[in-house]
This record gives C-alpha cells, sequence and structure tokens, in this order.
C-alpha cells in the first residue's frame, strides 16, 4: 500500500521548513517526519496546485543538494510532471548565474553549483547563455507539457516571489 499523495498545503509546509516561503498555507508545520527529496519533487511536480508546481525552481536553486535526485524523480514522473521537474530544474540551471549575488545570502557557502542533466534530453545547446537559455527550456517546456502559456515567466516570478520572501534585503531584477 503507497502512502496518499501530500496535498497542496503539505507541500507547501514543508517548502516552509526548507526556507521557501513565499506560498501562504493553511496548515502549521507538522511533526510529521519530512518528505524524502525524491518524494517531494515528484509530489510538486504532479501537484494539483500550479503555484506549488512552480516552486520547484526555487527549491532547486535553494537546495542544490537536491540535484543528486533530479533524474530518478524525471525516470518515475511521466506527462506534465515530467517536464515539470526537468524544465524547472533546468530553468533553475539557466536563472543561478543570474542569482549569484541573491544566492550568497540563501545557500549555504559550500553549495556546489547546480549542473543541467538534462540539456540533452531537452535538446539544449551548453554553449547557450543563460538568457537564451532559459528561453529555450521554456520553448521546450511548452512543446512537452501541450501547455503554451509563459514559462519564462513563471520560472521568473517564482523565484522573485521566492526572493522577496527569502530576506527583505535580497531582490533580483530580471
Amino acid at each position: 500500500m503507497t502512502a496518499a499523495e501530500p496535498t497542496p498545503d503539505q507541500l507547501i509546509a514543508e517548502l516552509h521548513r526548507l526556507g521557501i516561503r513565499h506560498l501562504a498555507t493553511m496548515t502549521p508545520p507538522s511533526d510529521d517526519v519530512p518528505l524524502t527529496p525524491l518524494r517531494m519533487l515528484t509530489s510538486m511536480a504532479a501537484c494539483p496546485d500550479a503555484r506549488v508546481r512552480s516552486a520547484l525552481v526555487p527549491l532547486f536553486l535553494w537546495r542544490p543538494d537536491l540535484a543528486a535526485c533530479v533524474r530518478e524523480a524525471a525516470a518515475i514522473t511521466t506527462g506534465q510532471a515530467r517536464a515539470m521537474v526537468m524544465c524547472g530544474y533546468s530553468a533553475a540551471v539557466a536563472l543561478e548565474h543570474q542569482l549569484a549575488g541573491a544566492l550568497e545570502h540563501i545557500r549555504p557557502a559550500d553549495a556546489p553549483p547546480l549542473h543541467d542533466v538534462f540539456d540533452q534530453d531537452l535538446g539544449l545547446v551548453a554553449a547557450m547563455s543563460p538568457i537564451v537559455r532559459l528561453e529555450e527550456v521554456a520553448r521546450r517546456h511548452a512543446q512537452l507539457s501541450g501547455r503554451d502559456i509563459n514559462w519564462r515567466g513563471t520560472y521568473e516570478h517564482a523565484v522573485a516571489s521566492a526572493l522577496r520572501a527569502a530576506e527583505p534585503a535580497v531582490e533580483w531584477s530580471h
């Protein structure tokens, strides 16, 4: 028997525990055992709440240690959830360069940089500038998800909101 999927409020409470506090929740933090990183990524990617899905991008930026299980998360998800894992992570990789100064105040000093493990899956060219790369990730996300929305704006909004909530002094202008 598998455990029930966490609710959006439970995922948001877990994000708060991890230092990402831009989403409001009606559920107070619980004393439950935290979700495993793999369960957190797959549950967020499949969550019916778009705000929670888009919070994957700041989660990857705040917690680069989650990169260790991102390939496995993509392998066990399908459809739009798989596109969210792959493209959300790849967007974080592209945004990391633009946010280097702001991330110094959020991540541990010894945090490793993110490495795009989905560049071949998404057909990304390694020499792309971060801005062009972000545009290309957004274009691929629209293709893979079947949703022609402003994915770049979605990624940037999630990160900007998370930065504003992280610390009033931390800002990012894009």
